[in-house]
């Protein structure tokens, strides 16, 4: 392969097409040697097929050789890996053909069956992947114009009940591309009249950083669903936040607090102004402000405003804007801001270990929770499951005072199984108890798992069912990776730690590695 390497630095053009031939024919073979085993050994030489086809230096004449064995791959490889894998490889590509082909591998008949169930997921991370512009003007002529327009074509038949899934999942993509050349057919979605429409152009549109006056629009629209999305831009316009912080449905006030709570100093007047109105999030409101201050006042509007008044000529943001919570009760050094939280504890077979402590890492996640839960408000109220192949939960809810009940609990928990990290999720977000926080503890790659008769177990489907359930929740999700147990196999980086960091990060949480 050294050599191979050398021979396209050295020589050029036709030599450089010699090779590519050459080397993908004999990556076809191999491929077509190992495509009926599935050992292992065979897996991973597959997967390492793929990659070396999604990243050699094609030509345009040779690329559309390796888009026809990618695509073969997609919609015939009995492994839902392998497929992913190929759908990456395509995005990354960027080909008319080699989009046909995505699109068509993933809302096809095989991506409808129960086997595939949840593969067109993976279409926004594929066209993430995408830089070629020839790549963006087809996405934008052949599925976005044809949407604006409602004129079915072939994509939109074949996908079905899905087709507007596959304009969703296109916006999504596209804009993680940043695919600013595409802002017309952007903004004429953000005014569809499907609402589920609407809210992917709006998160497209925020997503490319782009307030066109559709943004400032939606703020206003009649799906509280749409008015949440927009809540999450950037807007200097002082009337739109007051609109906002005073909307009829709680997950909208809760984002537009959230959001001035990362903004600037502007938002400072306009969340203290709301202590006295806001009966539900005034726990959101103080974090905000001591977001954006490093000043903790509680929620008292009084000490606020005068400490305000003092210093809104000279003020600075602080740089360390959680500092001033020192004191606050933490969790692995995930500070806990809630009045209803749910934790969830991997109590898998791999939490047996050792990690270089003198004590397993159950032991360290057990006492660490005893402690932060003795920390909490008198107020605050706590639901605890415990998840390996199963999902277990202390019985009823608790408060602080009942921390001795809940230590003897975790005392009798024994680590074994698997890691069904879905139906925990799953679990939590769907609990009657309707926490405002979850903190999800985990020492290893989620393994399938079952909730309401769906099984998932890929990073890619969990992080999907958490934003489709989550979206419209704003639940905020804190992850804490016991690294110890993930560095050594590269899963801080690609596996478990990977999609620890990616699920905390998507529902405005903190991820916190512990070694």
């Amino acid at each position: 392969m050294v050599q191979a390497a050398l021979l396209l630095l050295v020589l050029g053009g036709p030599a450089d097409d010699l090779y590519l031939r050459k080397r993908l024919t004999e990556l076809t073979n191999g491929y077509e040697d190992l495509a009926n085993r599935q050992s292992v050994q065979s897996l991973r030489a597959r997967a390492a097929i793929v990659r070396e086809i999604g990243h050699l230096p094609y030509s345009d004449a040779m690329r559309v050789h390796a888009v026809k064995l990618l695509a073969r791959i997609l919609h015939t490889d009995r492994s839902y890996t392998m497929r992913v894998d190929a759908a990456m490889a395509l995005g990354a590509m960027g080909t008319p053909r080699g989009l046909d082909q995505l699109y068509r591998g993933l809302f096809g008949a095989d991506a409808q069956t129960e086997r595939y169930a949840l593969l067109h997921t993976v279409l926004a991370d594929a066209l993430a992947r995408m830089r070629d512009p020839k790549g963006l003007a087809w996405v934008g002529r052949e599925v976005l114009q044809p949407a604006i327009m409602r004129k079915k074509t072939d994509y939109t038949r074949m996908a079905g009940a899905h087709r507007w899934t596959l304009v969703a999942h296109t916006l999504d993509g596209v804009s993680r591309a940043g695919a600013v050349s595409l802002q017309p057919e952007i903004e004429l979605l953000a005014a569809s009249p499907l609402a589920r429409i609407r809210r992917a152009a709006l998160r497209a549109l925020i997503q490319l950083k782009l307030s066109p006056p559709v943004v400032k629009k939606a703020t206003a629209d009649e799906d509280w669903r749409v008015r949440l999305i927009a809540a999450r831009a950037t807007t200097h316009d002082t009337a739109v936040w007051i609109k906002l912080l005073a909307d009829e449905h709680i997950a909208v006030r809760r984002t537009a607090i959230r959001t001035l709570g990362q903004g600037d100093a502007k938002g400072i007047p306009l969340l203290i102004a709301r202590l006295t109105d806001e009966k539900e999030l005034r726990y959101e409101l103080n974090e905000a402000l001591v977001r954006l201050t490093g000043k903790d006042f509680g929620e008292d509007q009084g000490l606020w405003r005068s400490w305000w008044a003092a210093r809104r000529e000279q003020f600075q943001r602080a740089h360390d804007p959680l500092q001033a919570g020192a004191g606050r009760p933490y969790f692995f050094n995930v500070r806990l801001k809630t009045r209803r939280a749910i934790f969830l504890i991997d109590v898998s077979a791999s939490m047996a270990s050792a990690d270089g402590r003198k004590a397993t890492r159950m032991e360290r996640a057990t006492a660490e929770l005893k402690r932060a839960i003795g920390q909490l408000e008198v107020s605050t109220r706590v639901r605890v499951y415990a998840f390996a192949s199963e999902v277990r939960d202390f019985p009823g809810t608790a408060a602080r005072a009942q921390q001795p009940r809940i230590a003897k609990w975790l005392d009798r928990l024994v680590p074994s199984g698997a890691t069904n990290t879905y139906g925990a999720l799953m679990r939590a977000l769907n609990d009657p108890f309707n926490a405002d926080t979850i903190i999800l503890l985990s020492d290893g790659s989620p393994t399938p798992g079952t909730f309401d008769g769906k099984t998932y177990g890929r990073p890619e489907q969990i992080l999907a069912e958490v934003a489709r359930v989550n979206e419209l929740r704003g639940v905020r999700i804190h992850s804490v990776a016991f690294s110890a147990g993930m560095l050594h196999k590269g899963e801080a980086r690609t596996g478990g730690g990977q999609f620890l960091r990616r699920l905390a990060k998507n529902n405005a949480g903190t991820f916190r590695e512990v070694r």
